[in-house]
């Protein structure tokens, strides 16, 4: 995720995500490593207390093993989406189960993942939710359920839908929340290891009417495919990219998200 100068409005409510699911700004960004458990009682692996009833929200539990946005604050422009991560020395079991925690343990395979929460905005943030280390034998340690952090998130704002879900074709351009976005992906090859390099281009105009004009590159790092999430009424876009790498008989796959702020990227001509 791209990081910039935030809104003040932006910064108040990362730190209070911050406060209160144990998790500070300048966390692991996701796709960028293992997240922390929250306090002493997810080492333990006990359950936190039952937070206080909050109202009815949008939040509902999102899909864990692809890009996945589920909620949105309007008032921050900030999208709430899963940030996921499986790695193991075992491709095939990789593959047939990218949601770490129903990946069955493999007798002697090594193998890592964790679960988050990312907060997709001006700046990004990380709730844990669960993490598994590097091991052959390391149990899944449980920081937070997440029912418990989506009634955080709806007291944070985040309270309406993602309504629009849209998959990136690579190489194809997709109209999405007042513009158009183009992912392309390709597989590089190493000495010993490979892996998906993936590259995110915006469009403000309809590239059918002008196919030959500059686009704005928005991400150009791994991702093996790409899948775009706008709420009614938001002038943002997120974008979830899956990264894949692997090589010698492993396998790595993790999430990354881009806060596209069409507004700022695309503004309506003078007097329109």
């Amino acid at each position: 995720m791209r990081r910039r100068s935030p809104p003040a409005r932006v910064v108040a409510l990362v730190v209070a995500l911050g406060w209160t699911f144990g998790c500070r700004a300048g966390a692991p960004a996701p796709g960028s490593g293992t997240p922390t458990p929250a306090g002493p009682a997810a080492v333990a692996g006990a359950a936190p207390p039952v937070p206080a009833p909050t109202p009815a929200s949008a939040v509902t539990a999102p899909t864990w093993d692809r890009p996945s946005c589920f909620a949105y604050a309007p008032d921050t422009d900030t999208y709430a989406c899963a940030d996921w991560s499986l790695g193991a020395d075992s491709v095939d079991g990789v593959l047939d189960a990218m949601d770490f925690e129903r990946y069955a343990p493999r007798p002697g395979v090594a193998w890592l993942g964790h679960k988050a929460i990312a907060v997709v905005g001006a700046i990004s943030d990380s709730v844990p939710i669960a993490r598994k280390e590097y091991d052959d034998g390391a149990d899944v340690v449980h920081a937070e359920a997440f029912d418990h952090a989506a009634r955080r998130l709806a007291a944070a704002g985040f309270d309406a839908p993602v309504t629009v879900t849209r998959p990136l074709p690579s190489d194809a351009w997709v109209a999405i929340g007042g513009a158009w976005l183009r992912f392309t992906t390709r597989e590089h090859m190493g000495d010993a290891s490979e892996h998906a390099v993936g590259r995110l281009e915006l469009r403000c105009d309809d590239p059918a009417a002008a196919p030959d004009a500059a686009a704005i590159d928005l991400h150009h790092d791994q991702g093996a495919r790409a899948t775009a999430f706008a709420a009614e009424g938001a002038t943002a876009v997120a974008v979830g990219i899956v990264e894949w790498s692997g090589g010698e008989g492993s396998s790595y796959l993790s999430t990354d998200y881009v806060h596209v702020d069409v507004a700022a990227r695309c503004p309506p001509p003078p007097g329109g």
